[in-house]
């Protein structure tokens, strides 16, 4: 019987993530990590401050998010099954209940 690879449920992509997150990391090396697994990316704005979401859609309905500080730098991620449609704008900003923000597992600094 085959089984499912590890990284193709949340729990899985969740395991592989952090193992590749490294204190200071910025957006290009969120980039860098996500590149080779996402399916597309969008942005989430959080507020005035310039922080905001960065999601990867990954396979398997499940997607990752990286929230970033004003400056651009990782404060935080989440990787979650994806309950709602993804629909991007022409922008690059996700939309709608997709754009909600997950429960964020915090960095220390």
């Amino acid at each position: 019987m085959a089984t499912t690879p590890p990284e193709q449920d949340a729990q899985g992509w969740s395991d592989r993530i952090r193992a590749g997150i490294v204190p200071g990391m910025r957006e290009a090396d969120v980039d860098k990590l996500m590149a080779p697994h996402a399916r597309d990316r969008a942005w989430v704005p959080l507020g005035g401050s310039g922080a905001r979401g960065l999601v990867f859609q990954l396979p398997v309905a499940v997607n990752a998010w990286f929230q970033l500080d004003g400056a651009g730098q990782l404060t935080g991620y989440a990787v979650y099954e994806q309950s709602a449609p993804w629909v991007k704008g022409p922008d690059g900003v996700l939309q709608g209940k997709a754009a909600e923000p997950p429960p964020i597992t915090f960095l220390s600094r």
